[in-house]
């Protein structure tokens, strides 16, 4: 495991109440946070946002205010999230570069709302304010005059204002006389390093993952094959489907049903960000193996249970080591994903057909034959899953 950073600052409207939080890239080496300087910075971000801390332990209902690069979108990065919950904050220089503005249209046209930060306003550039929604200016920059101009550029062209940095009570009548829509400072909310932990990503199977979703995107058991070769990376997909900004979670039973329900595209934008944000290397995992073998034996000995979901047997298999592995307690990890009840049960309680199920793979394991219910299931079939398992793995094959 290795520590994760996101800094936040909560912003509010003109009634002081919170209406979004600005997120910031933090690497843990400094107290406060800086806008992102490059690709993998933006790309971390978003990572540990969605997918290491958990939008809703950040933002909670609120509007997510996430920093990203010129470079970030200057190499035409996906963001394979939605956008009703997100505010994409971008660099000045980003409306003077033509690739970039025509890629920032394109997001606008797809519903995302973009704030511009860090642009002096110019005459000559002022028409390609068009795709973007608020413009955040920075308090300690502007006298009360040219604070009085900017104002009136930007509501000319109709854009809501944002103001940074506000420390006294002057700063803030000036800014409520003039209209300002968003405030953000000291004088209203501290700055938070919000601190969450993840695990380092398998390469190899994300390179695997944006490759099949380029050849073959309509092959959902094939790309349900490759990322169910890893539970941890399983379990990243599973907790970024639950806050990506899909508005509504669903109860999840299978991989192949996880993977529909984002498609092909957004998987692949998914398993990019994830190489861009370029963390390390994952060390071989003795529990990856051992949750390997449980799944595909789950699913092979449900298959002669008429009352067992092979596919959700393969699950509670797949994720019965990630407390071990990810070192958090099972309730709080499955807390974070919405797999189904009786998924849930059988691996937090093992109650119900799975939870027994799951008792009678690790009985055979420990070769406790005097606990392992045969009355079911024959003392050769459990011998032959666990042969078929291993074979599964050899030729990585789920």
């Amino acid at each position: 495991m290795e520590d994760i950073f996101v800094t936040r600052q909560a912003i509010h409207d003109s009634h002081h109440e919170v209406v979004g939080y600005e997120l910031l890239y933090h690497d843990g080496s400094i107290s406060n946070a800086s806008p992102c300087n490059d690709a993998e910075q933006s790309a971390q971000l978003i990572a540990n946002t969605f997918i290491g801390i958990g939008l809703e332990n950040l933002v909670g209902s609120s509007k997510a205010f996430i920093n990203l690069s010129h470079d970030f979108f200057s190499n035409e990065h996906p963001i394979p999230m939605g956008s009703y919950q997100m505010v994409l904050e971008v660099p000045g220089d980003c409306i003077e570069d033509e690739q970039v503005y025509q890629e920032l249209r394109q997001l606008a046209r797809q519903g995302y709302t973009l704030s511009l930060y860090d642009y002096e306003y110019n005459a000559a550039t002022a028409e390609r304010l068009d795709c973007i929604d608020i413009v955040k200016l920075d308090i300690s920059k502007y006298d009360a005059k040219a604070l009085k101009e900017q104002t009136r550029y930007y509501r000319n062209h109709g854009k809501r204002l944002h103001i940074k940095g506000l420390e006294t009570d002057s700063q803030q009548l000036l800014c409520s006389q003039l209209g300002i829509d968003y405030f953000q400072g000291s004088l209203f909310s501290p700055i938070e390093n919000i601190k969450g932990q993840t695990t380092a990503c398998n390469h190899q199977l994300l390179h695997e993952i944006a490759k099949s979703a380029t050849q073959q995107p309509d092959d959902i058991t094939a790309l349900a094959c490759i990322i169910s070769q890893d539970p941890t990376l399983c379990f990243k997909l599973l907790r970024y489907i639950n806050c990506a900004s899909f508005e509504e979670r669903s109860e999840i039973h299978s991989m192949e049903q996880a993977l529909t329900l984002i498609g092909s595209t957004t998987l692949k934008q998914w398993a990019l960000l994830l190489l861009t944000a370029q963390l390390n290397e994952p060390q071989e995992n003795k529990f990856t193996t051992a949750a390997l073998i449980r799944a595909n034996m789950c699913r092979e000995l449900a298959q002669k249970e008429l009352t067992i979901s092979s596919d959700e047997a393969f699950v509670v298999g797949l994720f019965s080591t990630l407390e071990e592995a990810l070192e958090t307690p099972l309730e709080d990890l499955l807390d974070s994903i919405s797999l189904s009840p009786a998924t849930a049960f059988a691996l937090i309680f093992g109650e119900g057909p799975l939870g027994h199920l799951l008792r009678q793979v690790k009985h055979f394991e420990k070769e406790e034959w005097k606990k392992l219910d045969t009355h079911h299931i024959a003392r050769d079939d459990y011998t032959n899953s666990y042969q078929n398992a291993l074979r599964n793995i050899q030729t990585s094959c789920c």
